[in-house]
């Protein structure tokens, strides 16, 4: 499921994907040096260590650290690596997962991980009661096959299905542990199965992790990873705190950095600025239920005569680009269905639309966010030359959630982000009603039922081509005459200490701890 993202934020299967651009002034060393503790900042705490329950990116990514997956996407984005499990089958009609656990596979407190685990994790995990079941499209059991096989069967085929399982909701958690401490204690804490473990949460502060000393995976050269001893990551909200901590050397990485100081630290001694695509996409979701909004040459209007070159330079100091396919940049995207700046087109569609005077709409966006409230703000204007008045209007989360759920908006600014490649995360979230387990396509009620047979014909469909015909078809069709007004692609922005190597920030807007090591 795609989230759409309204909380303060702007970061922020595999066949053919190129790695993320921008990782080419990450310094890297022949040798990895093993040790130390790393000082990290972030803008965001963590929310809770429950992986059943979590839907923000602020957890899920703290969560990432501590909490192992049977696969992982790997470092270059092509393709899906071992993770807990050392190996795994899919059958040729992709009904049935078959995943073998390495034996050496262990949580922090160096029990073993076995089938019971996963058969656990994933039953809390795909209930009814779970914040995360959707990323276990038509499951049908979860079955141990001895200590170290289990076996997970689909109602209908899912060739996206291996890519969810690296997602966070498919994170596996101890049985023991999770008996132990009930929901409550798994909200609070957690007993690692990844490369970290959790040693305290000081909320509101920092989080601290050590080093599992039980860790299975090693590196290309065969070392054991991680190579970090500890990390502290402090919580520190603001901007201009959090690049100051950096110059001073308080701490030795920080994500994100504010795009306005991206350069300048870029060129800052002893500094490394690092960049990479994140799959995500800013856009401006309509409600279709209100007149003016329902009237498709008014929303193509609203596209056209958006200067999305100039809001990307303005707002992003060009660490983005327009947004042109309603997949985020994901796999099979395209951007020839994209909507150009072109006014004079605006014009025409607005004069032909049942408004050829405008009218006055309103758009609700979350309290706090710089970048929203400045690209709202140039939207105003370029949407006054078409006779649209905007008033912009800036919600707290909880209010901006509840409106959405009422569909009591007009147009809302989100921030939406993917988490694996494959585009079958976004599509039920962004295009299908309720009725087929969508969301009423991002809040906006707008429905289309020949789309709605396609994209759940393609989210099933095993043969590769065909899917990326289908996906075309699909973008085509929504960008044409979907809710959606397009505003960007922003990128991932971090900056490190020169001595902090191997860091990056993968396009799912992944911290790769797990290979980040300390130069002497």
């Amino acid at each position: 499921m795609k989230k759409l993202l309204v909380a303060p934020a702007v970061a922020t299967l595999l066949v053919g994907l190129a790695p993320s651009a921008g990782m080419g002034n990450v310094v890297r060393a022949a040798t990895p040096h093993k040790g130390g503790t790393l000082i990290a900042a972030r803008a965001a705490d963590a929310v809770l260590w429950d992986p059943a329950q979590t839907n923000d990116n602020d957890s899920l990514w703290a969560q990432q650290q501590v909490l192992g997956t049977l696969v992982k996407v790997s470092g270059d984005g092509k393709s899906i690596s071992p993770g807990i499990a050392s190996s795994w089958q899919v059958s040729k009609d992709g009904r049935i997962y078959t995943f073998h656990i390495n034996p050496q596979a262990k949580f922090c407190d160096g029990t073993p991980i076995t089938s019971a685990d996963v058969v656990y994790s994933y039953m809390r995990e795909s209930a009814k009661t779970s914040g995360v079941n959707w990323q276990f499209p038509g499951l049908v059991s979860v079955t141990p096959q001895g200590a170290q096989t289990v076996v997970v069967k689909l109602a209908q085929p899912s060739p996206a299905y291996i890519s969810y399982v690296t997602l966070w909701g498919s994170a596996i958690t101890s049985k023991a542990y999770g008996t132990k401490v009930g929901n409550a204690g798994l909200a609070t804490g957690t007993l690692g199965s990844g490369a970290f473990c959790l040693a305290a949460w000081k909320k509101g502060q920092e989080i601290d992790l050590t080093r599992n000393t039980h860790y299975w995976l090693k590196d290309a050269q065969g070392t054991q990873l991680p190579y970090l001893d500890a990390i502290t990551w402090k919580i520190i909200p603001d901007d201009n705190a959090r690049v100051l901590a950096l110059q001073s050397g308080q701490v030795q990485v920080i994500t994100p950095v504010p795009t306005g100081q991206f350069n300048m630290l870029k060129a800052y001694p002893n500094i490394t600025a690092g960049q990479s695509t994140l799959l995500g996409a800013a856009v401006l979701v309509t409600n279709v239920r209100k007149a003016a909004l329902s009237d498709l040459k008014v929303r193509q209007a609203m596209n056209y005569a958006l200067d999305k070159n100039a809001i990307v330079k303005a707002v992003l100091f060009g660490h983005g680009q327009p947004a042109m396919d309603p997949i985020d940049l994901m796999n099979w995207n395209t951007p020839k269905y994209g909507y150009t700046y072109n006014l004079s087109k605006a014009k025409q569609l607005m004069a032909a639309s049942k408004y050829p005077k405008g009218f006055t709409t309103s758009v609700n966006y979350p309290s706090g966010d710089s970048a929203a409230a400045q690209t709202l703000v140039i939207v105003k204007a370029q949407w006054a030359k078409i006779g649209i008045a905007l008033d912009i209007k800036p919600l707290d989360a909880g209010t901006l959630n509840g409106a959405l759920n009422a569909a009591t908006f007009d147009m809302v600014y989100g921030l939406g982000t993917g988490d694996i490649f494959d585009p079958s995360e976004n599509l039920p979230y962004e295009m299908l009603p309720k009725s087929v387990g969508g969301q009423d396509a991002g809040h906006s009620g707008w429905t289309d039922p020949a789309l709605t047979k396609l994209v759940l014909a393609a989210v099933q469909e095993m043969n590769v081509q065909k899917r990326i015909a289908m996906y075309q078809t699909i973008q085509k069709i929504f960008m044409e005459t979907g809710p959606g007004i397009w505003l960007f692609n922003p990128q991932n922005l971090w900056a490190t200490s020169n001595k902090i190597q191997g860091f990056t920030m993968y396009a799912t807007a992944r911290q790769t701890f797990d290979t980040t090591w300390i130069s002497q």
